[in-house]
C-alpha cells in the first residue's frame, strides 16, 4: 500500500500550478495574515498594505511555477511581498512642492529681519 507522501502545502502549491482556484484561495488563506502584517509594518498604511498584498498574491499565482522549493513557500511569498512594498515606497516617494511654473516657491522675508530675530 503506497501512502501519498506530499504534505498539504505541497498539494496546495501543485494545485496553484494548475490554476486551481480553490488551491489559490487555500494558499492565500494560509499566508494572508502573516503577509499583511509584514507589508503593514513596512508601509504603515492600511489601504496601501491591502493593495500591495493583492498585487503580491497576483504575482505569486502568476509565477508559482518558478517556485523551486529551495526555501519554504512562505519565505518565497514574503520576498515577493517585501519587494512589492519597497516598490510602492519608491513610487510614492514625496517630492518637494513646486509652483505651477516648476520653480521652487520663493520664501519672502520681512525687510526688518535681523540676526537677533533669527536666533
Amino acid at each position: 500500500m503506497l501512502v501519498d507522501q506530499k504534505t498539504e502545502t505541497e498539494k496546495i502549491i501543485e494545485g496553484c500550478r494548475h490554476n486551481n482556484r480553490k488551491a489559490q484561495k487555500a494558499l492565500y488563506d494560509l499566508y494572508c495574515d502573516a503577509m499583511f502584517t509584514t507589508v503593514y509594518r513596512i508601509l504603515n498604511h492600511r489601504d496601501d498594505a491591502h493593495d500591495v498584498l493583492q498585487e503580491a498574491f497576483i504575482e505569486v499565482f502568476k509565477h508559482i511555477r518558478s517556485f523551486r522549493g529551495d526555501s519554504t513557500v512562505g519565505a518565497w511569498i514574503k520576498t515577493i511581498v517585501v519587494r512589492k512594498a519597497l516598490l510602492k515606497i519608491r513610487k510614492t516617494k514625496p517630492t518637494d512642492q513646486l509652483d505651477e511654473n516648476g520653480y521652487d516657491v520663493p520664501v519672502e522675508f520681512p525687510d526688518d529681519l535681523t540676526g537677533e530675530y533669527l536666533e
